[in-house]
C-alpha cells in the first residue's frame, strides 16, 4: 500500500486527521486545541529488540470465523484496515471522506468507510460496509478504532468516563482507580443491550469532552467501552452481526464521534436530541393510555420477603394488614413488592408454581391486599434462566432431568455446539451456592412461555404488578448458534426483536386481563421503553452499584428519558435501624431523580413502621408529600442540566443487608443537600432539594432561567406543606438563600 498525503475533514468545531493507511490519528477540539487521540506507538520488532515507529493504526478490525459442518471453529481470524492490499481515498469538500480498502489480507474482502461531518459541527458520523466473497463468516467489526491517551487532561483527578451500565455511572481515570474486573461489573467492552441501557459513552474533564455513541434505533447488538489497554483507553464500538458464510455486512447506523464542553449532562444532551426522535420515544408517560391512571398518580413500593417471617406460611394471611400500616403511615397508594414467592426459593426458575404458601392462600392474600387498596407485586419472573442445580438457604435443588426433557432443545447453544451453562457464584462468601444455570434462547416457544405464560398465571392469582427480573436492560442472554431455533447463528437484531415481541404480548394481553396491570423490568433499557410501564432502577446508589471501587452513580437514563419511562428506586433502601444515614441518602437520591419511592427492611424481613428507623420514616413522608405536590415534574417532567450545589459534604459508609453490598465498610462523600432541576410538560420549571444530613444547612441556590425571560415568583413547598412565596417579581438568574432543617424535602417552583 502506498502512503497517501494527509487526509483531513473539519468544521469550525472539530478536525479529524487520518493516517496514510486510514487510521484515526487526530481528533482535535478546535476551541481548546486538544487532540483526543493517543500518539502512535513505537513497537519492538523481532528478537533483536529494535524498536520501529508505527506510522498508522487501524481504522477498523474485522473478526471472522470458519464454519465447518454448520459449527463455528473455536478460533477467530482478526484482520484490519492495515492489511488491505490497496487503499483508495476520495474527499468531498472539507466535510466528507471515503476510504475504499481492497483485498484485506489478500482475501476477497473489500471495505468501504464513509466519514462525514454532522449537521452539528461538533460531531462526525462514521459508516462502514463490507463485501465478503470468502468462505468465512464475519462475527464482529471494531469501528472506528478510537484510542485515547491514558491521561488526556492536565489533572487526572478531574477525568471521568461516562458508562451507560444500567442507570449510568462515572468511572475515574484507571490510573488512579483500577478498572480490574470486580465481581463481574467493570468498565470494558460491555454489551448493548445486555448491560447497557443506552448507546452513549463519553470522556470529559473540566476543560472539554469526547462523545462516542452509536445512533441505532433498531436494537442491533454491539459492545461499547471504555476499556484500558496499557497506556491507552479504547472507546471503540464493536458491532456484532449474524455469522453467515460469505455474507456481506452493512452497518445501517452511524457511529457518532465528536467533542463537547461540560460534564456528563452535556454529553447526554447531544444523545437526547437524537434519542427523542426514535420509536421508543413515540409517547410520553402523560400521553400513554396503556399505563393505569392509578400508577400515574404515584405509588410507594414496600418490599418484603414472604418467607423471612417467624410465622412462615401463616404470614401470608397477615401480610395485607402489615402493608396497610405502611400505606397509612406514608399516605400514598402502596405496592406490596413480594420477594421469595416462588415454589422452591427466590430466583429458582422456571418451576415457580404453586407459589409459596399454596395457590389458595396466595390468592386470598392478593384479594385481601386489593380490598385494602394495596397493589400486590411479584419480584419477579427470573428472565430466561433455567435453574439446574443450586443450594439456597441450605436447601438442595436439582432440575437436570426436567431440563433434559423440556428445556434442552430450546437452550442457547455455543458456537462449538455445546450448551451455554453458567456457574453463578455468590457475590460474597456464603453457605448458599447458586450452582448451574442454562439460558433459554429468546427466539423459542419456551422463552415466550417463561415470560408470557408465567405472567398470565400470576395475574390470574391476583397479582397486579409483575417484574421481569434478571433481564438487565432487556438482555436476551448469550449468543445462540442453534440450527433449530429459526434465527441466524450468533448474535443480531433477531435477539432484541424476540424480546420485544414477548414483552409486547405480555403488556397487551396482561392489560386485557386486568386494566390495572403494570409490567416492569429490572434495570432500564431504551429499546423497550414503550413495551414497559416501569423499570427497576438503581441510580441512587453510589460506589456500590455497579460494584466497582471509584465509580459514582449518575441518573443518566432518567436524564434522557424520565418523561417517557417511569422507574422505581432501588430495592436497597432499608428502613431498619442499621446505618440509617446511608439509606437516608439513598432515599434522597430517589426523590431528586424522579424515582418512585421504596423501602425494605434489611434482607426483606417484614417490619412495621413503629419498628423502623424514625428518621428514614420521616424523610420518606416528607418526600412523598413533595411528590404529591410536584407530580407534573417528578412523574411527568423532564430532568434538566443541573449545575452542582456548593454545600458541605458528609461521609457515609455504604451498606446493604444482602449480597450486593460490595463496598460495605468503605466511606464515601456525598453532598449534604441533594438537588435537581425539572421542566413540566407545560414548560414550568422547578427544583427538588433534600437535606440528608443531621445538621441545618444554610446555602445559596443559583436559580437559572432555563429560557424564562419574564419576571417570576419563587414559591417554596416544604415537606408537602402549604406553599410559601420566598421572592416576588425577580428576573432570572437569581441567587436564593435557603435554609433547610435536617431531613427537609422541598420543591421550589418558578411561577
Amino acid at each position: 500500500m502506498k502512503n497517501k498525503s494527509k487526509n483531513c475533514i473539519c468544521s469550525n468545531r472539530i478536525s479529524l486527521e487520518f493516517g496514510p493507511k486510514g487510521g484515526l490519528i487526530k481528533l482535535i477540539d478546535i476551541k481548546t486545541g486538544r487532540n483526543y487521540i493517543a500518539p502512535l506507538k513505537t513497537l519492538p520488532i523481532g528478537l533483536s529488540g529494535k524498536r520501529v515507529f508505527c506510522d498508522d493504526r487501524p481504522l477498523f478490525k474485522l473478526y471472522l470465523v470458519e464454519i465447518d459442518n454448520k459449527k463455528a471453529l473455536p478460533w477467530e481470524i482478526c484482520l484490519s484496515s492495515i492489511d488491505a492490499r490497496d487503499l483508495t481515498v476520495k474527499k468531498h469538500k472539507k466535510r466528507e471522506l471515503y476510504f475504499y480498502f481492497h483485498k484485506i489480507d489478500e482475501m476477497d474482502i473489500d471495505v468501504e468507510c464513509k466519514i462525514k461531518i454532522d449537521k452539528n459541527p461538533s460531531l462526525c458520523n462514521f459508516y462502514v460496509s463490507i463485501k465478503n466473497k470468502t468462505n468465512l463468516a464475519i462475527r464482529k467489526i471494531e469501528y472506528p478504532v478510537i484510542e485515547i491517551p491514558l491521561q488526556t487532561g492536565e489533572i487526572v483527578d478531574d477525568e471521568r468516563f461516562l458508562v451507560s451500565h444500567c442507570d449510568g455511572f462515572l468511572a475515574k481515570n484507571p490510573s488512579i482507580a483500577s478498572w480490574n474486573n470486580y465481581k463481574g461489573f467493570y468498565p470494558g467492552f460491555l454489551p448493548y443491550y445486555a448491560c447497557l441501557s443506552t448507546q452513549l459513552t463519553a470522556y470529559y474533564d473540566k476543560k472539554s469532552g469526547l462523545y462516542v455513541a452509536t445512533h441505532d434505533g433498531d436494537g442491533h447488538v454491539k459492545q461499547l467501552g471504555p476499556k484500558r489497554a496499557g497506556e491507552i483507553v479504547e472507546i471503540t464500538p464493536i458491532h456484532h452481526v449474524p455469522e453467515i458464510i460469505g455474507s456481506d455486512v452493512v452497518i445501517p447506523y452511524a457511529t457518532v464521534v465528536g467533542t463537547f464542553h461540560g460534564d456528563w449532562q452535556a454529553a447526554a444532551d447531544i444523545y437526547k436530541e437524537w434519542a427523542k426522535k426514535q420509536s421508543w420515544c413515540s409517547k410520553k408517560i402523560i400521553e400513554r393510555r396503556d399505563i393505569p391512571k392509578w400508577f400515574k398518580k404515584g405509588a410507594f413500593f414496600y418490599i418484603m420477603s414472604l418467607r423471612l417471617h417467624k410465622d412462615k406460611e401463616k404470614f401470608l394471611s397477615k401480610s395485607a394488614s402489615l402493608v396497610k400500616k405502611w400505606q397509612k403511615t406514608i399516605s400514598m397508594t402502596t405496592i406490596a413488592m413480594m420477594l421469595d414467592w416462588e415454589k422452591f426459593q427466590g430466583w429458582t426458575t422456571p418451576d415457580y408454581f404453586p407459589p409459596y404458601g399454596g395457590t389458595e392462600r396466595f390468592k386470598h392474600m392478593c384479594r385481601d391486599m386489593k380490598r385494602l387498596g394495596i397493589r400486590p407485586m411479584i419480584f419477579g419472573i427470573s428472565g430466561l434462566k433455567w435453574s439446574l442445580r443450586k443450594n439456597y438457604r441450605k436447601i438442595e435443588y436439582n432440575s437436570w432431568e426436567e431440563f433434559k426433557r423440556k428445556g434442552e432443545k430450546f437452550a442457547c447453544v455455543q458456537s462449538n455446539g455445546k450448551l451455554y451453562i453458567h456457574s453463578f457464584q455468590p457475590f460474597l462468601d456464603s453457605e448458599d451456592w447458586n450452582g448451574f444455570t442454562a439460558f433459554i434462547c429468546p427466539a423459542t416457544p419456551l422463552a415466550r412461555s417463561m415470560l408470557y405464560d408465567n405472567a398470565m398465571k400470576l395475574i390470574d392469582l391476583g397479582v397486579v404488578l409483575v417484574q421481569a427480573d434478571q433481564v438487565l436492560c432487556g438482555s436476551p442472554g448469550p449468543n445462540c448458534y442453534s440450527r433449530y431455533h429459526g434465527h441466524p447463528p450468533g448474535s443480531g437484531k433477531w435477539q432484541s426483536e424476540s424480546i420485544k415481541r414477548i414483552f409486547q404480548e405480555v403488556k397487551i394481553k396482561g392489560k386485557k386481563k386486568n386494566p390495572d396491570f403494570v409490567w416492569l423490568m429490572e434495570e432500564p433499557g431504551e429499546f423497550l421503553i414503550q413495551e414497559l410501564d416501569c423499570y427497576h432502577g438503581r441510580n441512587n446508589v453510589q460506589e456500590m452499584w455497579p460494584r466497582l471501587p471509584g465509580t459514582i452513580g449518575v441518573p443518566l437514563f432518567s436524564y434522557l428519558y424520565h418523561e417517557y419511562s417511569a422507574g422505581y428506586g432501588s430495592d436497597t433502601v432499608s428502613v431498619s435501624r442499621e446505618n440509617p444515614s446511608y439509606h437516608i441518602y439513598c432515599q434522597g437520591e430517589s426523590y431528586i431523580n424522579g424515582n418512585f419511592i421504596t423501602a425494605r427492611c434489611g434482607g426483606g424481613f417484614p417490619i412495621e413502621p413503629k419498628d423502623a428507623d424514625p428518621n428514614i420514616v420521616k424523610i420518606t413522608k416528607n418526600i412523598i408529600g413533595c411528590i404529591k405536590i410536584g407530580r407534573e415534574f417528578l412523574i411527568f417532567g423532564e430532568m434538566l442540566n443541573t449545575p452542582p450545589l456548593e454545600v458541605p459534604e458528609i461521609s457515609l459508609v455504604p451498606s446493604v443487608s444482602w449480597s450486593f453490598a460490595i463496598q460495605e465498610g468503605k466511606k464515601i462523600k456525598v453532598p449534604s443537600v441533594l438537588h435537581r432541576s425539572w421542566k413540566s410538560q407545560k414548560g414550568k420549571i422547578a427544583y427538588t432539594l433534600v437535606n440528608i444530613s443531621k445538621d441545618k444547612q444554610d446555602f445559596f441556590l443559583d436559580v437559572l432561567p432555563y429560557g424564562i425571560k419574564e419576571q417570576v415568583n419563587l414559591v417554596l413547598f416544604k415537606n408537602g406543606n402549604k406553599s410559601k412565596t420566598v421572592v416576588k417579581n425577580v428576573r432570572l438568574p437569581y441567587t436564593l438563600n435557603l435554609n433547610l432543617d435536617p431531613l427537609d424535602a422541598v420543591i421550589l417552583k418558578i411561577e
